[in-house]
């Protein structure tokens, strides 16, 4: 036991205390004792007990019984004989110098545990002759005494023993260890009472002839060689399991730092090896750390050869793993296997250690890899930011720990058309920055993920409130301009919220939920929408919608009502508008903007606008042939203007029909063209030099100006109805507004529409003003293509009454 701490200096002073305390005690005991005539047959009995307990006391033998591990010193032996032939201070003298002896020249111990081993055995010794001197057998004849004597020898040898062990502890650690009678009794009592009778035995033979002293003597060395052959193979056996043990534990291909805790810990555990220690170091063996038994320094001095080691102690050293970057360092126990026996077992596992340090190095990189690969898994390539599997991952770990929060489900409104417009370079850069925006606010939320496309999703915790704050506060983020190459873009979203538990129990629902809200959100108004029964509703109606559009247009359900223009100077039908209306079977009415918006997202919009081309300029051709020669205005939406094939599908259709294309007025929106005017140039020009004519529609509602205007081949303007309803209510406000932009558009050489004219003095201020032509209630409702000759020819008589109720 080295002893480097103040601890440690501590411990022994008080071991040396409790020498001092126990020998005087035993020095005083002897004292009573008859000393002998000083003789040469004395000091030849003192040599013999002497050397007899030096051989008897060095020899141990450690016998397992189940899980214990029982010594047997067979100490008792020469002590039992002795009691009988040598006198007490022979005895106890000769045993005091041969614990010295074995202690301080065989077994080399520190100083202080040779002193306090010499102090306890002359008391042990000393007790067990006052013990005899009590029972005082007259001879080994004796039988009940003797029986006596050696039963009280193996009771103060065993129980000294234990003592001294604890009182040795107690003393070195400063805490009182407790002694376990029934512990001593079951392991040491035994050994010692057969190592007793063994005594008496073989001094009974010695009584009785001296010459048959031989059996007992070679029963003991023949067992003792037995003993020691049996020990090597437990000791090879036990060297051998080790070393499968630590080859089956480093097969898992464990990082180095397991590997060579394994490798440290198993080679401490081998008979023999009195201290090990692993080091770092580098190519020119430089120390750099180290674990184990061994500092720095010491552990540098070593590899250097620099330390001068006992005679009995053997450094041994060895090299782990390919590069040699470690060193395996172990000092042998003299009282040890031969230093041969142990270097062929580590060598062994210094094998497996190599192997295993090799393999481990190849498991980490494929460890690395496999983790990079998982945490690609759980992350979007294009942001950065947690994918699908990561939302759902952290959905799960939220509902296990039982806790309220929201899923936000947003979608970026017209993505499509900035995709169509400025290609998916652009669109990725849009997402690219969006992403950037959201990952700030991470910090204050559960997880800002991106599912695909356009679609993100946001873990709230905290209530419905906390949900609409953090949903608005995405979006005043979102609304920024986002700068695209040269176009600085207005972008927005739209939320769906649902709340767990309420709005859902498990990862599915809740994003189903939120996504149903969200496209509730899309179709109204609102941007940011809680789901709930309303929403549910409204969101279930929706994917019927879209589940029932593709089939309905195919099969012509969705067809065409038209509203009729009238000159407002001559009250003349010039025109009418192709209004898309659907009818279904079990929806009901389907209101435009449900089934425009279904097409948009599902790709059917071309599909959609030449269904509804074809019935316009199929009823031009009818209503012609009934002698009622009237041009149709269809719709284009922002994203058929972007279609380069759009001009060459109406010429098809003007073929088809037979129609004259001055007939066919094309309506767009401000924004269409706003969005990519190179492209919708390209697409109008085309359309202009087939003789069709182009409207503005909604005109006032997009961020155009009438000098941009200029530059389209439009010949028509309509005023959105916004700015017209409001003639009715205000006259005084509304009207200079409306009167600005007739004249404007007049000035730049436009015909004027006005939509909205739902009574007759917004129909008598407009024809004041000079509108050219004006659409609304009060003039006609939307009606079925077979009832506008009927109605043109009652408004041809003035019939006021034969007005038909609106059925579109």
């Amino acid at each position: 036991m080295s002893q480097t701490s103040s601890g440690g200096d501590a411990g022994a002073r008080r071991i040396w205390l409790l020498s001092a305390a126990l020998t005087l005690v035993a020095l005083l005991g002897t004292g009573t004792l008859p000393t002998p005539a000083q003789t040469s047959q004395t000091f030849l009995s003192l040599a013999a007990m002497t050397g007899a307990f030096v051989i008897f006391e060095w020899q141990t033998i450690s016998i397992r019984l189940a899980k214990q591990t029982t010594s047997l010193t067979l100490s008792e032996i020469p002590l039992v004989i002795g009691l009988f032939i040598v006198s007490p201070v022979v005895l106890v003298v000769s045993r005091v110098l041969s614990v010295l002896i074995s202690s301080l020249l065989v077994i080399r111990q520190q100083p202080f545990k040779a002193a306090y081993n010499a102090a306890f055995m002359w008391l042990e010794t000393l007790l067990c002759v006052v013990a005899f001197q009590l029972v005082a057998p007259s001879d080994v004849g004796d039988a009940l005494r003797v029986s006596v004597v050696v039963l009280l020898v193996a009771i103060i040898t065993a129980f000294g023993s234990t003592a001294a062990m604890s009182a040795a502890v107690s003393a070195y650690r400063g805490q009182l260890k407790v002694i376990r009678p029934a512990s001593v009794l079951y392991q040491t009592f035994g050994p010692a009472f057969a190592s007793a009778a063994f005594g008496l035995l073989t001094l009974a033979i010695w009584e009785a002839s001296p010459w048959l002293t031989w059996a007992p003597l070679l029963t003991v060395i023949v067992l003792y060689l037995g003993y020691r052959s049996h020990i090597d193979l437990i000791h090879l056996h036990e060297r051998l399991g080790q070393v499968l043990t630590f080859t089956r534990d480093t097969s898992g291909g464990d990082g180095d730092d397991t590997v060579l805790a394994q490798v440290l810990g198993t080679t401490r555990d081998l008979g023999g090896v009195h201290r090990a220690g692993i080091v770092a170091h580098t190519a020119d063996g430089q120390v750099l750390s180290t674990i184990g038994d061994f500092g720095d320094r010491q552990a540098q001095n070593l590899l250097e050869g620099t330390i001068s080691e006992s005679d009995r102690t053997t450094t041994l050293t060895w090299p782990l793993g390919e590069n040699s970057a470690f060193t395996l360092i172990v000092q042998t126990d003299p009282d040890g296997p031969s230093s041969s026996v142990l270097a062929g077992t580590i060598s062994q596992i210094v094998n497996h250690a190599s192997v295993a340090l090799s393999n481990a190095s190849k498991s980490a990189a494929l460890r690395e890899q496999a983790e990079d690969a998982a945490r690609r898994a759980l992350v979007d390539s294009l942001t950065g930011l947690p994918n699908r599997s990561a939302l759902l991952k952290e959905i799960a770990k939220i509902l296990s720990a039982e806790m309220p929060f929201a899923t936000l489900l947003m979608d970026l409104n017209n993505f499509k058309e900035i995709n169509d417009a400025l290609g998916h370079s652009a669109g990725d850069d849009v997402l690219i920055e969006v992403s950037k925006r959201l990952q700030p606010m991470a910090e204050d939320l559960l997880l800002v993920s991106r599912l695909g496309g356009d679609e993100f999703a946001v873990l709230v915790a905290g209530d419905e409130a906390v949900a609409r704050r953090t949903a608005q506060r995405i979006l005043r983020e979102v609304r920024r301009p986002v700068r695209v190459g040269q176009y600085s873009l207005q972008v927005d979203g739209s939320i769906g919220i649902a709340m767990y538990p309420e709005d859902g129990k498990d990862a599915v629902e809740l994003l189903k939920h939120a996504d149903l809200a969200m496209y509730d959100a899309k179709a109204s108004s609102e941007k940011v929408v809680t789901f709930g029964a309303a929403a549910a509703g409204r969101a279930f109606r929706q994917l019927e919608v879209s589940t029932r559009f593709r089939d309905a247009l195919g099969d012509r359900e969705i067809i065409a009502a038209y509203q009729p223009q009238i000159e407002l100077k001559t009250g003349r039908l010039v025109g009418v508008e192709a209004l898309a209306r659907w009818h279904d079977n079990e929806l009901g009415q389907v209101l435009p903007e449900e089934f425009i918006r279904v097409a948009e997202q599902s790709g059917l919009l071309q599909e959609l606008t030449d269904v509804v081309l074809d019935d316009a300029l199929h009823w031009h051709c009818e209503w012609a042939r009934e002698g009622l020669d009237v041009p149709v205005s269809v719709n284009v939406s922002p994203r058929s203007l972007l279609d380069i094939g759009l001009p060459r599908r109406v010429d098809r259709l003007l073929a088809h029909h037979g129609a004259d294309p001055t007939n066919l007025t094309l309506e767009i929106t401000e924004s269409s063209v706003i969005s990519d005017p190179g492209r919708s140039l390209i697409v109008l020009n085309e359309l202009a030099e087939l003789g069709v004519r182009l409207s503005i529609d909604d005109f006032g509602t997009g961020y155009s100006s009438l000098a941009y205007l200029q530059r389209l081949p439009v010949r028509e303007i309509k005023i959105d109805k916004s700015f017209v309803l409001p003639i009715a209510a205000d006259p005084d406000s509304s009207t200079p507004l409306v009167g600005g932009i007739l004249r404007l558009c007049h000035e730049l050489g436009f015909e004027v529409v006005a939509e909205g004219i739902e009574t007759a003095a917004i129909q008598l201020t407009l024809e004041t003003m000079a509108c050219d032509r004006g659409q609304g209630f009060h003039i006609a409702f939307p009606m079925p293509p077979q009832h506008l000759p009927d109605w043109s020819r009652a408004r041809d008589r003035n019939a006021s009454d034969a007005t038909p109720e609106p059925t579109y």
